[in-house]
């Protein structure tokens, strides 16, 4: 066995299977496939019969994830970031949809003459309202 990467110790083979990968890293097998979705720099081979075979690099992304997941305190996402800026590889963005437009405001209908001299009335009462508020009539006593 060789250590690599501050005292984990992956033996010196060139493929390594999933359960092989757990034991070496204590990370669950289930938690390996998650990963796999979740960081684009972690992507182990598949053999003919779909068996993942993980590489020295793959263990070592894997203690990488551990450590910024579980010591760092980092989130999935800031730990996806930070490796793929660290690696080139971009991480794929989630697609986020746009709202629709917001709907158009029909015109209003014309205004009739009626209801034209209606309004221009109300708007003269209002304006004779507030001459009164601002100038007090005089009262007689």
């Amino acid at each position: 066995m060789m250590a690599r990467d501050g005292g984990l110790q992956i033996p010196n083979k060139l493929y390594f299977r999933i359960g092989e990968v757990s034991e070496i890293t204590g990370v669950q097998p289930y938690t390996l496939r998650h990963w796999e979705m979740e960081f684009p720099t972690l992507s182990p081979k598949k053999n003919d019969s779909g068996q993942r075979l993980y590489r020295k690099e793959d263990i070592e992304m894997v203690h990488t994830i551990q450590r910024l997941l579980h010591s760092e305190g980092y989130t999935t996402a800031g730990a996806r970031r930070l490796l793929s800026a660290k690696s080139g590889k971009r991480a794929p963005r989630l697609a986020v949809p746009k709202p629709p437009p917001p709907p158009s405001k029909p015109d209003p209908p014309p205004l009739s003459a009626a209801a034209l001299e209606a309004v221009t009335a109300a708007l003269e009462l209002m304006d004779r309202n507030d001459e009164r508020l601002v100038r007090p009539e005089k009262s007689e006593d």
